[in-house]
């Protein structure tokens, strides 16, 4: 037995755990020695010799196949195809969390995604490293029902692709660096009941219908966007 090459091996393979139980692979190859004082805490991780390459392989193997939306059966072939869209778009490889995503083939599983009846219907993915534009590959979640990307740079998402989104009764997208106009055609997404546009750089002149809608459904909107320098 050899002690574990560092924290950062350690992390690669407790990371993709995941990607193991996933393809039915056993894990549980590692064991502990203590020394020193154990009542301090104070351990060591082994790994054992013939099985650290090996495993660190199966997780590379795993972990760098070509993910493809025609193997996933929890969800539609589009709507799979929408949630890698967003993946790729607001690079989704450096995001805080992104179990699952574009690894493996149960999406309703991945962080932050809800599913009920084969659709996706929920996603909630707020402080979590989205730095992009949302494709507009994205929209073809049509039984999304909940949208919570707050705490994310989003600059260059235009506002005018969610009315497709008809689905939709709550969208976060405060704290995210959108700028320009707010577009009439919000006022589309008749089931929308919750909303929050703060703390972006949009433009505060509205329509009188567009303004009178949305001081009622997002109180206080215009108090709280600024310049965005960037």
């Amino acid at each position: 037995m050899t002690p574990s090459p560092g924290d950062s091996r350690y992390r690669l393979l407790a990371d993709k755990v995941s990607v193991m139980n996933e393809a039915n692979l056993h894990w549980a190859f590692w064991t502990f020695r203590w020394y020193g004082n154990p009542q301090a805490g104070y351990s060591s991780l082994y790994l054992d010799d013939q099985l650290d390459e090996p495993l660190a392989e199966i997780l590379r193997v795993n972990n760098d196949s070509t993910f493809n939306c025609k193997q996933v059966t929890e969800i539609q072939k589009n709507e799979c195809q929408a949630l890698i869209a967003l993946y790729e778009s607001t690079d989704g490889a450096n995001w805080e969390n992104n179990t699952g995503w574009n690894v493996t083939n149960t999406p309703c599983s991945w962080n932050g995604v809800t599913c009920q009846g084969k659709h996706v219907t929920r996603l909630s993915l707020g402080n979590n490293s989205l730095k992009g534009s949302i494709s507009a590959k994205f929209l073809k979640l049509k039984n999304l029902e909940s949208l919570k990307l707050s705490d994310n740079e989003l600059n260059g998402t235009s506002l005018k692709k969610f009315k497709k989104l008809k689905s939709l009764k709550t969208l976060w997208l405060n704290n995210c660096k959108l700028s320009g106009k707010i577009p009439n055609s919000l006022m589309k997404l008749k089931k929308l009941t919750g909303l929050d546009l703060n703390d972006n750089c949009l433009k505060t002149k509205v329509s009188k219908k567009l303004g009178k809608w949305l001081d009622e459904i997002n109180p206080g909107w215009d108090e709280t966007q600024t310049d965005c320098l960037y």
